[in-house]
C-alpha cells in the first residue's frame, strides 16, 4: 500500500494551486514530499504524480494499492484540474492518465462526484467504514479528529491551527502533509486490523 496526500493553497484548483504531493510506503514506512512553490513547479510536480501513476499501472505485478484520505472525491479531482490549467507541452502526455469520474456514479462526503484513475488500484479510507467510527465516538467525519479519536497523536500538536494564515509557507505545508500522512497510516493500520481495509496483496 502506497498512502499519500496533497496540500493545496485552497480548495478551487481553477484559482488555487498544488503545493506538496507526499506518499508513504506502508510497507517500508518511507516518506516521499514532493513541493512546488512556483507554477513552473507545480506543472513539474503533476508530471511526477502522473509518472507515479503510470508505473504503477504498468508495473502492477506487485499489486500496490494507492491510498488516502477521501482522495476520490478532493486530491483526484484537483489534481486533474491542475494538469489540465497547466497542459503545457511538459505535461500533456499525463492527460489521458488522469482522473475520470468513476462509472458507478459515487458522491462524496462533500457532495462531488468521487474519481479514479483508470488502472489504478485505490483504497479511499473516508468510504472504508470510518463514518461509523466518527458518529460512534462523536466526532467530525474528518481524518484528525477520527484518527485521534482513534488513539492517534498528532507529531506537531496545535500546528493545524497555524495554517491558512498569510505567512504559511510551503515547509508548514509539508509538514502537515507529513502529519496527515502518519495519521493516515495510523487509520489504515486500525482498519485492517479490524478487516475493513483493502489488504495489500504485496
Amino acid at each position: 500500500m502506497i498512502l499519500f496526500d496533497i496540500e493545496t493553497t485552497g480548495l478551487d484548483p481553477y484559482k488555487d494551486e498544488l503545493r506538496v504531493f507526499g506518499q508513504l510506503d506502508y510497507d517500508s514506512g518511507e516518506i516521499t514530499v514532493k513541493t512546488a512553490s512556483s507554477l513552473a513547479q507545480e506543472e513539474r510536480l503533476v508530471h511526477e504524480i502522473s509518472h507515479h501513476w503510470k508505473s504503477s499501472i504498468r508495473y502492477n505485478c506487485y499489486d500496490k494499492y494507492w491510498g488516502g484520505w477521501n482522495i476520490t472525491e478532493f486530491d483526484f479531482w484537483f489534481i486533474a484540474v491542475r494538469a489540465q490549467l497547466l497542459a503545457t507541452e511538459y505535461v500533456r502526455d499525463t492527460l489521458p492518465l488522469l482522473p475520470v469520474r468513476v462509472d458507478e456514479g459515487l458522491i462524496g462526503k462533500y457532495g462531488k462526484p468521487r474519481m479514479t484513475v483508470p488502472g489504478l488500484k485505490v483504497t479511499d479510507l473516508a468510504y472504508e467504514g470510518t463514518k461509523a467510527l466518527a458518529e460512534m465516538n462523536q466526532v467530525k467525519w474528518s481524518l484528525q479528529p477520527v484518527a485521534e479519536a482513534l488513539g492517534w497523536k498528532p507529531t506537531l500538536p496545535g500546528f493545524r491551527e497555524r495554517l491558512g494564515k498569510a505567512n504559511t509557507t510551503v515547509l508548514d505545508l509539508a509538514r502537515h502533509c507529513i502529519d496527515d500522512l502518519e495519521a493516515i497510516a495510523f487509520v489504515y493500520d486500525l482498519l485492517d486490523d479490524l478487516g475493513q481495509a483493502t489488504k495489500d496483496a504485496a
